[in-house]
């Protein structure tokens, strides 16, 4: 559920000028307080943040290499002698098998004991910058122009995801605490009790549809609603007199009607 470069993505041309303009939109969204739905994996996140990067940032996007990793690093490596590893990295160019040397004459280097360490380090690097290092600075180029590295840096790998997509969670009891009413509809009308009442009982999926319906973003704002109405757009309910009409919402200023 989370989004990393594809180190083939040279096949489009243009790929690093749309890695950019990523970088701005997602940038552009945190200073308009827009939430977006795709969860940028961690070691990107870490890379905007300049973090530096382990071995459980490899089990996200790669499960099977990280019990690799863990495995070599967990083990006694020469009570196993059918063990035989050497500082490569395998990887896919578009159906193409190609082998990456991690270290000088990697290919000649047997990995030991000794040396699994390094070993385990240069493949976290090879995978989570060296293969897709053009396309991850093309995005942090376009992320930056928009909100520079000083800025962004304040915050942790987990608040970024926050900013960017929002709670995680959608609280139908914040959301009431918090919502406006006009016309004929307060907190206490029966038909604003019944609304809630109906909503509480949905799962996550069908209140984020709603949410989505009605503010153009089925994420909530870090901070929660509080958040709509410190932004000046509070989710607002409002009624109207001719109850054959539909229900209708108005994005621009969060209104369902």
């Amino acid at each position: 559920g989370t989004f990393l470069p594809n180190p083939n993505s040279y096949v489009n041309g243009n790929h690093l000028k749309y890695f950019e303009f990523a970088g701005r939109i997602f940038a552009r969204a945190i200073v308009e307080q827009i939430n977006l739905e795709p969860h940028l994996a961690l070691a990107l996140r870490k890379k905007l943040l300049k973090y530096d990067l382990t071995i459980d940032d490899i089990e996200e996007f790669d499960p099977q290499l990280f019990e690799s990793l863990k495995w070599i690093l967990e083990n006694d490596l020469s009570a196993n002698p059918d063990f035989e590893l050497y500082f490569t990295a395998d990887t896919d160019n578009i159906g193409k098998h190609e082998v990456y040397e991690l270290i000088e004459n990697g290919a000649k280097t047997l990995v030991t004991n000794e040396n699994k360490h390094l070993f385990v380090q240069k493949t976290i690097e090879y995978r989570t910058d060296v293969a897709i290092q053009d396309q991850s600075c093309a995005f942090c180029t376009g992320f930056f122009s928009i909100i520079p590295s000083e800025k962004i840096g304040i915050f942790t790998p987990e608040e970024l995801d926050r900013i960017i997509c929002g709670e995680s969670f959608i609280d139908v009891d914040d959301w009431q605490k918090n919502c406006f009413f006009t016309g004929q509809f307060s907190i206490n009308h029966p038909t604003i009790v019944i609304f809630f009442n109906v909503i509480k009982s949905w799962d996550q999926k069908d209140i984020a549809k709603l949410l989505y319906f009605i503010t153009g973003s089925s994420q909530v704002p870090l901070g929660g609603f509080a958040t709509y109405k410190e932004m000046g757009r509070p989710i607002t309910i409002g009624s109207v007199d001719d109850k054959d009409k539909l229900i209708t919402a108005h994005t621009c200023s969060n209104l369902l009607v």
